[in-house]
């Protein structure tokens, strides 16, 4: 089974250098045959981020791990990180510093009944974690426009990987 799909648009500043969102996902009501319980799925996370400047000029971006880039004042583009968290808010992965993409993955266990799932059930069979941004202050009015995309995927024994069941799926912020 799999599902992909975007994130809200995520414009962080100095003003707004945090925004987190929580991300859940019920498993389809599945025909009592296909079904096995399983414990966890793969999530893998994509980000990318375009800097302004304050004059509202492009900066330019660099690698993870590489010094910060000069936009065209001399100004820095900001450092970014990204950070999953499971259910309790554990961590499950983090990024290091980056200023242009990142993608990592993490497994992330389900919850609720899922012996016989139902997404209108008392206690449906899901997957929640949260994502959570943050940029460093860079002493300016320029903002970052964050993209990304999660992808996930579990196995289901007779139905195979393959398997492109209807999620239903909700972002909201936090």
């Amino acid at each position: 089974m799999s599902w992909s799909g975007a994130g809200p648009g995520v414009t962080l500043s100095d003003a707004e250098p945090v925004r987190a969102f929580a991300v859940t996902l019920m498993v389809p009501k599945l025909d009592q045959s296909q079904w096995r319980p399983f414990g966890v799925a793969s999530v893998f996370l994509n980000v990318t981020a375009a800097h302004e400047t304050s004059s509202t000029t492009a900066g330019s971006t660099g690698e993870a791990g590489a010094a910060s880039t000069s936009g065209p004042e001399g100004e820095h583009a900001p450092w970014l990180s990204v950070m999953l968290h499971d259910l309790d808010g554990a961590p499950l992965t983090a990024s290091g510093p980056f200023i242009a993409t990142w993608s990592g993955s993490a497994d992330v266990e389900f919850t609720g009944d899922c012996i016989v799932p139902d997404p209108n059930g008392p206690d449906p069979c899901r997957l929640s974690f949260s994502v959570e941004f943050d940029r460093d202050r860079s002493g300016t009015l320029a903002e970052t426009t964050i993209s990304w995309n999660v992808d996930v995927w579990a196995m289901v024994p007779e139905a195979g990987p393959e398997a492109n069941l209807e999620w239903t799926a909700e972002i909201e912020p936090l």
